[in-house]
């Protein structure tokens, strides 16, 4: 016979359904088939859109950090000549050209990679050791033609390419980390926030356009977009677990992965 009080007994059911939503959330890998039949059920508090995947397991896509993705992604498609990497990253000059100073032995070997330089996006005068920048990648500029980023910032993205140049022998022809930042920041500064209403059709689109992105499941930062709440059919089967139950969900780790940028 059992001494466990009607109290202790659903205590009990919270706690372990409590471990089940952190299991949940260390254990589910999502990849690109779960938008395969995902259905988009709407906003929940002004922050997340619910969604149950075809396994109906109830999943949470954190607005913000899916649009920040799919306008990551949208800036990265466009930043090349043609859309095409191969052609290296698109250029425009600026108003004034940008002095580098550098040592002797540095502008000789800045001037042995102007092409290189130029397919990451920095266009050099160069002359007798005096480098002027005179062309940036196209993206750091407004819609109106004003530049959108500082002079220092452009001299540290530079020499940050020069220096990845030098370090892997001419192969590396990435974009420099503070430029890959700039995109990231732009991404975030312009994306749905917490707090913005979206209308079901709105979800549904946003829902769609992360689909086609080739990293859906992280923000531009790397914090995750999606997160699993619980799967529906071992919610029906707890003993206990009617809908007119006051089942506790922990939400407290799923709280500390999702923080607003």
């Amino acid at each position: 016979v059992s001494t466990q009080s009607t109290g202790e007994g659903a205590w009990n059911i919270q706690r372990n359904q409590r471990h089940s939503m952190n299991f949940l959330l260390d254990a589910t890998k999502f990849d690109k088939s779960v938008f395969e039949g995902l259905s988009v059920l709407g906003q929940i508090d002004d922050k997340f859109i619910g969604c149950v995947s075809s396994s109906e397991m109830l999943i949470l896509v954190d607005q913000h950090a899916a649009h920040e993705r799919v306008r990551l992604e949208c800036m990265l498609d466009t930043i090349h000549e043609g859309g095409d990497p191969c052609k290296g990253v698109r250029r425009k000059k600026v108003v004034t050209p940008i002095p580098i100073k550098v040592s002797k032995s540095d502008a000789e070997f800045i001037m042995n990679i102007t092409s290189k330089l130029e397919h990451i996006g920095f266009e050099l005068d160069a002359s007798k050791f005096h480098l002027n920048i005179i062309a940036i990648p196209s993206f750091c500029f407004t819609d109106s033609g004003t530049m959108n980023i500082s002079v220092d910032d452009i001299i540290k993205a530079f020499l940050q390419g020069v220096d990845q140049i030098r370090d892997s022998e001419g192969s590396n022809l990435s974009l420099p980390v503070s430029l890959v930042d700039y995109l990231h920041s732009r991404a975030c500064h312009g994306a749905i926030r917490f707090g913005d209403e979206l209308t079901l059709e709105q979800c549904r689109v946003l829902i769609t356009q992360l689909s086609h992105c080739d990293l859906p499941f992280q923000c531009a930062h790397g914090r995750p977009s999606f997160a699993p709440i619980i799967k529906i059919k071992e919610k029906e089967g707890v003993q206990g677990g009617g809908a007119d139950d006051n089942v506790e969900l922990s939400f407290l780790k799923l709280r500390s992965r999702f923080r607003p940028c």
